[in-house]
């Protein structure tokens, strides 16, 4: 998990990789939201040198992003490559 308690967190997960994500190798995660009826834009850039994780970014595979601003207050959020 990435942030500070209170501030921000952040974890990722990919088909069996949990938290897989440390200050390090997070570039950058953007969070586009626009008013009218339009679905928030994110964007998301790592690196990693884990052939294993990286075999998993293929069509179909699902990656889950929780953020909040506590452990105990975090939203889910799902994205299907």
């Amino acid at each position: 998990m990435i942030g500070i308690e209170g501030s921000y967190l952040l974890r990722a997960n990919i088909d069996g990789f949990d938290d897989f994500l440390n200050e390090s190798n997070l570039v950058s995660f953007i969070v586009l939201e626009e008013a009218g009826n339009l679905l928030p834009t994110c964007q998301m850039v790592f690196g990693c040198d884990i052939e294993k994780l990286l075999a998993k970014f293929h069509e179909g595979v699902v990656f889950k992003v929780s953020m909040g601003k506590s452990k105990d207050n975090m939203n889910d959020f799902s994205l299907e490559f």
